[in-house]
């Protein structure tokens, strides 16, 4: 790390603020970091819950929330209101796991976004319910 940070400092040395040089040293210190992504998945492994391709999906788009991005694209052929209810829903779902699972509950679990379906008399794609 030490020769990294003096790789990248001699060069800029004067030309950039005290701050941006605190703010590159601690991006250099921090480069083998884990991504926020796989922050956000490590909780899950932990307590064991299995993760489908829509949960991550769902995880994923928390991101895009925290970037300023939307989730919603023109090839969407439903309300961007509605869109965002089912991916918070979805985020809820799979907070509201986590902590009963901390919390070593077993049980039944309200799974959001099928009750989204239910209330909205579309077609359930999912159960109402889980089992942790």
């Amino acid at each position: 790390m030490e020769k990294m940070l003096d790789l990248v400092e001699s060069p800029i040395r004067g030309k950039i603020s005290d701050y941006g040089m605190e703010i590159l040293k601690a991006k250099i210190g921090a480069i083998n970091s884990p991504t926020n992504s796989k922050k956000l998945l490590k909780p899950f492994e932990i307590f064991g819950i299995k993760l489908t391709k829509k949960d991550i999906e769902a995880l994923d788009h928390r991101n895009d929330f925290l970037h300023g991005k939307s989730p919603y694209s023109e090839k969407d052929n439903e309300p961007e209101d509605l869109k965002l209810a089912r991916i918070a829903a979805h985020l809820f779902s799979l907070l509201t796991i986590l902590i009963l699972k901390f919390i070593e509950y077993k049980g039944h679990v309200v799974n959001y976004p099928a009750w989204i379906q239910i209330n909205r008399n579309e077609p359930i794609t999912e159960p109402p319910y889980k089992m942790i």
